[in-house]
């Protein structure tokens, strides 16, 4: 079994990931230096198609 190449499968860009988050949708991705900027970016563009949900 290739597992590199079973990797590079599962990979989607920052565009795909965004795409697919819905309102409501708790999305936890890492913060401090694991924080993925281009997925931050990408994100705020859909700012007017989203509603924040926030439970502390």
């Amino acid at each position: 079994m290739d597992f590199n190449r079973e990797d590079q499968q599962k990979l989607s860009t920052a565009e795909q990931a965004a795409k697919v988050i819905k309102s409501g949708d708790l999305v936890d991705y890492g913060w401090a230096v694991t924080t993925p900027k281009k997925i931050d970016t990408t994100l705020a563009k859909r700012v007017g198609e989203l509603d924040a949900f926030f439970q502390p």
